[in-house]
């Protein structure tokens, strides 16, 4: 069986991220088909080139006034303002209330609604 060089699973070989069973179950077809092994090969190639070519890349790092400024714009009191509002608190107690009203006039209404049907013959 001839193994298509696109199949991820050649991937995840040749990186070592197979399951054992299918793992075997691959290198089994592998044995079968020398272009598969190819593309195994060429695989574990790219992938060494590029972590030699990363790993050599220099990491690029904040100068110091950098640093200041994004410090000076993460200040606590700008994250979060919405505490230090007063009214938050009574704004939303209000809103509780209300909406804790508006549920029991409806719950009121409606069940004034049905007595009053029950006591139709």
């Amino acid at each position: 069986m001839k193994l298509n060089p696109e199949d991820p699973r050649l991937t995840a070989y040749a990186l070592g991220e197979l399951e054992p069973g299918e793992r075997a179950t691959l290198e089994a077809e592998l044995q079968q088909d020398p272009a598969g092994r190819e593309a195994v090969e060429e695989i574990r190639q790219a992938a060494g080139l590029l972590s030699r070519e990363l790993a050599a890349e220099p990491c690029p790092e904040l100068l110091p006034q950098q640093r200041e400024k994004i410090d000076a714009r993460l200040e606590p009191a700008n994250v979060i303002p919405f505490p230090r509002r007063p009214w938050f608190g009574t704004v939303g107690i209000a809103a509780l209330a209300a909406s804790v009203m508006f549920v029991v006039v409806w719950q009121l209404w409606f069940a004034g609604k049905g007595r009053a049907r029950s006591n139709w013959p």
